[in-house]
This record gives C-alpha cells, sequence and structure tokens, in this order.
C-alpha cells in the first residue's frame, strides 16, 4: 500500500484506466481493514498479507485467468 512517491491504492486506480479488466492482487505488509476493503472497492481481485504462506499465494496466483489458462493449455 505504501510506496514511494504515492500509494499501492493510486497505481490500482491508474492500472485500471489503462485496463479495467487487468487483475491485480495487492500484496503487502500494511493489512488495516479500511485499506483491504478500499482496494478491494476500487477493484482489487484480492489483497495477501506479506507474511502469508506459499499455499495462500499460489492459491491467489492460480486464480488469475491468463495463468489459468496458461495451466489449462499445458495439460
Amino acid at each position: 500500500i505504501h510506496l514511494p512517491g504515492g500509494s499501492g491504492i493510486d497505481l490500482l486506480a491508474e492500472i485500471l484506466t489503462f485496463d479495467e479488466s487487468a487483475y491485480v492482487v495487492i500484496i503487502s505488509s500494511d493489512t488495516i481493514k479500511t485499506n483491504v476493503i478500499a482496494a478491494k472497492q476500487l477493484g482489487a481481485k484480492g489483497f495477501i498479507a506479506k507474511n502469508c504462506s506459499p499455499e495462500k499465494l499460489n492459491e491467489a496466483y492460480d486464480k488469475c485467468p491468463t495463468i489459468a489458462a496458461r495451466q489449462k493449455g499445458q495439460k
């Protein structure tokens, strides 16, 4: 969420301005509920704590439509 010269929320809004279908998952050490809610309301597809388990990170990765399509095509 906290970036030099801005915020992850602002960056999310900018990304979605260019591609409103972008699949953005925020990974942050700041898991304050209001920030999580703001990110999801703005269009983030997920919000993961930096200290999450590898399984949780893989779960989010696998939910990405682009990744899922690639994995399906490789089977």
